[in-house]
């Protein structure tokens, strides 16, 4: 795979870091803020669900960017940056919903591309099948020591947010991707959260 993608002319690049530095951002924001509830905001299907849906809850969304786009903030920063005419930065995303939420974030020189869409532009879709385990299941929360309700899937996700009235006396982080289960394999093979092609 590696060997594949840079015969096409591509380096691939990480930024290590961008999980532990989300996971400090939501410690902290728990910690120092002492919300009765923090709601996830890794997932932008979820964002625009709650503005859209249960205004009541916006304020608990976690004013955290999601570890994608913080990777690839880092990544500007270090490899964009300093060759602003030459360099680009490709992201391949879960899903077409984090996309659009990419180009919004970041400037042209950074692309979000669904891993499906990817492997069509090089010509390569037949050469892959899509993973069998998704990336990003639930669970980043875990052994942070706050409490946690998990849910995944738009009918549990709905029955949830209709029901969620936040209690002052104990905190507690919403975990909630869109999709079942957790984002789509990060393959991209579907082309919205919760939508198969």
């Amino acid at each position: 795979m590696v060997r594949r993608i840079e015969g096409w002319g591509y380096n691939l690049v990480n930024f290590p870091s961008a999980l532990m530095l989300v996971k400090e951002a939501y410690r902290k924001q728990y910690l120092e803020n002492k919300p009765s509830l923090l709601i996830d905001s890794r997932c932008p299907k979820v964002v625009e669900l709650v503005k859209e849906e249960y205004q009541q809850l916006i304020s608990y969304l976690a004013p955290i960017e999601p570890i994608l786009t913080t990777c690839a903030q880092g990544l500007y920063e270090e490899y964009i940056k300093p060759n602003p005419l030459s360099a680009r930065l490709i992201m391949v995303t879960p899903c077409t919903d984090f996309v659009a939420y990419g180009a919004k974030k970041l400037p042209g020189q950074v692309r979000f591309i669904t891993w499906k869409d990817f492997l069509r532009e090089i010509d390569e879709r037949s050469s892959f099948s899509r993973s069998v385990i998704s990336p990003v299941p639930l669970g980043f929360f875990d052994g942070m020591g706050i409490p946690v309700v998990k849910v995944s899937g738009a009918k549990e996700i709905t029955s949830l947010l209709a029901a969620t009235i936040p209690k002052t006396d104990s905190g507690y982080i919403l975990e909630i991707l869109y999709c079942p289960q957790g984002c789509h394999n990060g393959d991209g093979f579907h082309d919205s959260c919760g939508e198969a092609d």
